[in-house]
Parts: structure tokens; sequence; C-alpha cells
């Protein structure tokens, strides 16, 4: 999508552009009422929070401490060492279900952790959509209720009203960092010759080809002034 593409959403024909700055204040006071960046940043924290918690990191220190005691009783193939007496024995079974119990909270910690990673995407999907349905409502002057114009819409329309938002330059909830990953992206694009854009997905090249033409076309005037001496 591009500025002063034709879009048609929910029989309403709008043409893609720039937002006033009144519409973006007005963008702004809807996305304060959804408490946006505040989701956006509970979802980025706990997407980042690879390393798990405070007491993930205590129980894998207590796992691999038994794990150090277990491999005790044990040969390299992982049974019980031969020779073992039956007291040997017991323990090294009461070691081996202590450590089970840890490794099952371990994994209860990062299913937990992982849950509420989904449920606060999930939260900002939602926060993201309705921001951005609300302010196009009115943007595109929609005769029907804010009600009725979310429940006709199709995840395409959807899709293609976040896509506006986003060509006009606002923020849909993402972190500072984010937003500025894509002002570098953007900035880099746009500093890209147009005869580097042919090959789809490649990197922006280094600047050897203009330095290259800017050499040939010294010599084509060297050349030519030589002839006109000449």
């Amino acid at each position: 999508m591009k500025v002063g593409d034709k879009l048609t959403v929910a029989g309403v024909e709008w043409t893609a552009r720039p937002f006033t700055p009144a519409e973006h204040e007005r963008f702004d006071e809807i996305a304060e009422r959804y408490e946006l960046e505040r989701v956006a940043a509970e979802a980025h924290a706990l997407a980042a929070r690879r390393g798990g918690t405070a007491r993930e990191a205590m129980l894998r220190a207590d796992q691999k401490r038994l794990h150090a005691k277990l491999s005790a009783y044990l040969a390299e193939d992982g049974a019980l060492r031969e020779g073992l007496s039956e007291d040997e024995r017991l323990a090294a079974f009461e070691v081996a279900a202590e450590l089970d119990m840890l490794t099952e909270r371990i994994e209860a910690l990062r299913s937990e952790r992982a849950i509420d990673a989904m449920l606060a995407e999930e939260r900002l999907h939602a926060a993201r959509e309705a921001v951005v349905i609300e302010f196009m409502h009115a943007v595109l002057g929609v005769p029907d209720p804010l009600d009725v114009f979310q429940a006709s819409l199709t995840p395409l329309e959807v899709a293609t009203l976040e896509e506006a938002v986003v060509l006009g330059k606002l923020r849909l909830g993402l972190s500072a960092s984010t937003r500025r990953q894509s002002a570098l992206l953007e900035r880099a694009l746009a500093q890209t010759p147009a005869s580097s854009g042919g090959a789809s997905g490649s990197p922006p090249q280094p600047p050897a080809a203009p330095r290259k033409r800017g050499r040939s076309g010294r010599s084509r005037k060297s050349s030519s002034a030589s002839k006109g001496g000449a």
C-alpha cells in the first residue's frame, strides 16, 4: 500500500494518505483509552523474558546438583552401577524421584511463562485492532455505528486498516525500539538507489556502483576534451 491508493472498506472508498495533526491527536486519545502503550510494553517484556524467572534459575541450579548426585550411582549407559548395595539403590531412586519432581516444576513454570506471553500478545492484538477500527471509523466517515462497522469487517479489511494506519505514520502500540528499527529500515530503503531495487528482498548494496559511474563519467569527459583539443 502507498499514498494515493484507493481502498474500499465496508463499502466506503478512501484514498490512503498521511494523517493530519488533529487525526494524530485523536489516535493518541483512543490509544490512551485502551492503554495501548502499556499493553504493548507488557507483551514486549514477557516475550523478552527468555531466561526465565528467579525461581526457575534456582530450580535449575538445584536440578544440576541432583544430576551430579545421581550420576554417582549410574554407569555410562545411564543404568544403575553394578555392585550397589540395597541402600544405595534405594538412595538412587529417591534422588531420581526428586529430580523428576523438580523437572516438572521447572517445566510448569516455563509453560506458565509461555502462556502469559501468548495471552499478553493476544491482548495487544485485540487492543491494537480496537484502536485502529475506532480511529478509522471516524476517518472513513462510515455512516454505520461503530459496533456495526466492527462486526461487518473481514480479517482482510482489518489488516488493510492497520496497514493504512501504519502508512499514515501512526505507531500502533509498537515499542520505542521497534519504532526506531522501523524508522531506520525505512530510511535505508529510501536511500537505496532505484536501480538496486530489482532483486526482491536483497539488502541495500554498498555505494561502489555510483563511484564507478563517476569514474567512467570523468573518463568520457577527458576523452571528449582530448578530442576537442585535437
